[in-house]
């Protein structure tokens, strides 16, 4: 299942009051977001962030104090995810009488960040059920989903990780994670040459790890997943069959087998 990653704003521009009054949170979270980042890499997650955004991040505290205290490995490291991970664009909006619970748009935002934030959760409503809300629960003091309601008393709901260690994270990524389920009729010893089989997956064996290893660094291409398997010399289709869950199976490098997008991104 994809959806778009949105991450509380606060994740990336602090309080000062806040922060010097209680540092060990803040140090906390500087050990657990990176496992954020790896997970919404991991599953190939668009973010939800545009440039308007990403330039005011980067000019706040603490990054625009980021040196001096000492944190610079952490400025590179978030600054390099967001710039390298694919943006999903909001739109400005003039819609202004939406209220979030519990309430995202802090007070220590200067006015571009909360017009910023205004921008983000305008869109939230309106696309709610696209979106997962990622938040640290330092920052976010509920329990319960992030809430958006307007005036006319109309609500929408977004999925929310409001998180405190490293497992919380990985046990909400993994819940959306695609999985390699084998298919019989791709056996090695049973296909006989009239399927096509899957090279990387032994059925005497039943170990999958090669093959979820390949489909979890798989390229996507028009409703399947591609990957080569250079152990085997050979490229890999895999296709959905429900929800998270895909089959394998070899494909040959013949006519048009294989998409031209799919031969440049593995240089054969």
């Amino acid at each position: 299942m994809s959806f778009t990653a949105v991450i509380d704003i606060s994740t990336f521009i602090w309080s000062k009051e806040d922060y010097n009054s209680n540092k060990n949170y803040f140090f906390e979270l500087l050990i657990i977001v990176p496992t954020v980042f790896e997970q919404i890499k991991k599953l190939k997650l668009p973010i939800l962030l545009r440039n308007e955004l990403f330039e005011t991040i980067a000019t706040e505290f603490p990054f625009a104090d980021i040196d001096d205290m000492g944190f610079s490995y952490y400025s590179a490291q978030t600054l390099r995810f967001l710039i390298d991970n694919k943006w999903s664009i909001y739109e400005e909006s003039k819609e202004n009488d939406l209220t979030t619970i519990p309430d995202i748009i802090k007070n220590h935002f200067n006015q571009k960040i909360k017009e910023e934030s205004n921008h983000l959760v305008v869109h939230l409503f309106n696309h709610a059920l696209e979106h997962k809300f990622i938040a640290y629960k330092h920052f976010y003091n509920t329990q319960t989903n992030l809430s958006i309601e307007n005036k006319l008393n109309e609500k929408s709901e977004i999925d929310t990780l409001y998180y405190n260690s490293d497992k919380e994270v990985i046990n909400f990524f993994e819940k959306y994670q695609i999985k390699f389920q084998h298919n019989p009729k791709h056996d090695m010893y049973k296909s006989g040459g009239e399927i096509s089989f899957l090279s990387c997956y032994n059925e005497r064996e039943g170990n999958t790890s090669k093959a979820q290893e390949l489909l979890d660094k798989a390229f996507f291409h028009e409703g399947h997943y591609y990957n080569f398997d250079m152990e085997n010399n050979v490229f890999v289709r895999f296709i959905k069959t429900s929800e998270l869950i895909y089959h394998g199976h070899d494909l040959s490098d013949e006519g048009n087998n294989i998409p031209n997008s799919v031969k440049k991104k593995y240089s054969k």
